[in-house]
């Protein structure tokens, strides 16, 4: 048997303070205000139509999690399009603005190539730190309070993420290096 929200005056979904509730729980993801009235529209429409298919055990738990992951959607949404538009950028002229050689720019291009592979293979709470950080400019205090967690933790996520980034690029570019380049480098030598 399912449960029609719309006609119930006791549902959660009907209540302006859980409407008020869920508005300050989905802030924690987002600034504005179109944002955050998106994602609780959605959330709200999400558990109507879904308490209309099954029953839900409890209306309120739904809704919060529903919310929470439509929050989440987005900003991994959000944060691949930064990813996409930093990758546009890289191959446009605009990022050299024709300044320095062909080898040079083309050092660049990688680099940054390498950079971007590195961050994506972050884990998901480390990774969406380090953007916040790096491409939104964020404080650490900034960073808590959108992600809902301490400075400590979020300090401790960027230590991991710029930590896997060198690595990753470390890696990368031991890789690449020629045989004569990685000898040189272990013995200390300059080229």
């Amino acid at each position: 048997m399912t449960k029609d929200y719309s006609s119930d005056p006791d549902s959660v979904i009907t209540k302006p303070r859980t409407r008020s509730a869920l508005r300050r729980f989905v802030k924690r993801f987002f600034v504005d205000d179109n944002d955050i009235e998106d994602v609780v529209q959605e959330a709200t429409i999400t558990t109507y139509l879904a308490s209309k298919a099954q029953t839900i055990g409890s209306e309120e738990a739904y809704l919060y999690g529903t919310a929470r992951n439509i929050a989440l959607a987005r900003l991994r949404a959000q944060s691949k399009k930064i990813f996409q538009q930093i990758e546009d950028l890289e191959e446009s002229e605009h990022l050299y603005n024709g300044a320095g050689s062909p080898e040079e720019q083309v050092s660049a291009d990688q680099q940054l190539r390498v950079h971007l592979d590195a961050v994506a293979q972050l884990p998901e709470k480390c990774q969406r730190a380090y953007v916040l950080r790096k491409v939104h400019g964020l404080t650490h205090k900034e960073i808590a309070q959108r992600m809902n967690i301490s400075v400590s933790t979020v300090e401790k996520h960027l230590i991991k993420a710029f930590e896997r980034c060198q690595n990753y690029i470390e890696g990368v570019n031991a890789v690449e290096q020629p045989p004569e380049a990685k000898i040189l480098a272990l013995r200390g030598d300059e080229q």
